[in-house]
């Protein structure tokens, strides 16, 4: 698993939505972590598929975060997008033991 554009916004705005109470609009979070407005759109509907986030429709709807979703961790949110392994794998390369590592590390980072 790599970094990407998609994992890096999505994991900024799961931890600016840990920062806030209520209801955050889309617009504020474009302006606070960049990105565009529709990609952000595609990103939180994975986030909501995967009970991380909530939507609240109608005049000052946005997003806020389920409680899975405040105790999310960087693993869960790379799973929401498709990102994580699906399968748990033995180290066998000292590349594969260093990804093993890294794995647990992503599984116990919360953001």
């Amino acid at each position: 698993m790599y970094m990407t554009a998609d994992l890096d916004l999505s994991m900024k705005a799961v931890k600016l939505l840990k920062t806030k109470v209520g209801v955050t609009g889309i617009d504020a979070i474009v302006s606070e972590i960049g990105g565009t407005h529709t990609y952000l759109e595609q990103l939180t509907r994975k986030l909501r598929v995967a009970n991380l986030l909530k939507s609240v429709r109608g005049p000052g709807g946005g997003y806020v975060l389920t409680d899975q979703g405040k105790k999310a961790t960087a693993y869960d949110v790379a799973r929401a997008l498709g990102r994580a392994p699906k399968t748990v794998f033995q180290p066998v390369t000292p590349t594969d033991k260093f990804m093993k590592v890294l794995e647990r590390a992503l599984m116990n980072t919360v953001i």
